[in-house]
Parts: C-alpha cells; sequence; structure tokens
C-alpha cells in the first residue's frame, strides 16, 4: 500500500511538473538511469583493464628504470675517475703541456 501511494504521488508530481503521462515520465527517467549505469559500467570495466595492463608492465618498466640508473651511476663513477686523472696530470705536468715550447715544431726531435 505504501509503494503504490508513493507511486502515485510521484506519479502526481511528475503530471504537475510538465503534464506528460507520469508513467511515461518515469520510464524515461528508469531508462536514462539505466543508460547512465551501463556507461559507468562501461568505463569502470575499460579502468579496470587499464589498470591491469599498468600492473603487468609497470615492474618491467621498474627494472629497466633501475639498470639504467646503475649504468649512470657506473658512467659517473668514470667520469669523476677521468676528471681527477686530468687534474693530476694537469698539476704535474702542466707547465709543460701548457708551455708554448709543446707547440713549437723546431724543438722536436
Amino acid at each position: 500500500v505504501f509503494f503504490e501511494s508513493h507511486t502515485q504521488n510521484m506519479a502526481e508530481r511528475f503530471a504537475n511538473q510538465d503534464g506528460n503521462n507520469p508513467y511515461s515520465v518515469i520510464q524515461k527517467k528508469l531508462l536514462q538511469m539505466k543508460t547512465e549505469r551501463e556507461q559507468e559500467s562501461a568505463d569502470i570495466e575499460a579502468l579496470e583493464l587499464e589498470k591491469s595492463t599498468i600492473q603487468k608492465v609497470l615492474p618491467k618498466v621498474l627494472y629497466s628504470i633501475d639498470i639504467i640508473r646503475e649504468k649512470m651511476e657506473k658512467k659517473r663513477k668514470e667520469i669523476q675517475i677521468y676528471d681527477n686523472a686530468i687534474s693530476e696530470i694537469e698539476r704535474n705536468f702542466g707547465s709543460v703541456i701548457f708551455s708554448a715550447q709543446v707547440f713549437d715544431d723546431t724543438n722536436q726531435q
């Protein structure tokens, strides 16, 4: 009884709002809500699929990043070794290397 009276009240309210058949208004609203629900469900499924794909790919990407990071660190260490070697050579032999006599062809033997 409550449901029927509640439905009747809703139908009368809808009928008073736009003068249409109250049942057709309810039917249109239900169809609209069903369509929206189906769209939301499809969106959720698409997001779940995307999430699954990302979860499969992410570990591989992170592993690749770790390998690249290790290679970069190794290269940084090599650069530091070369920089230290160049500094040491300049410190010990800079006066000879940077003198004009090094570039003079007449002093070569």
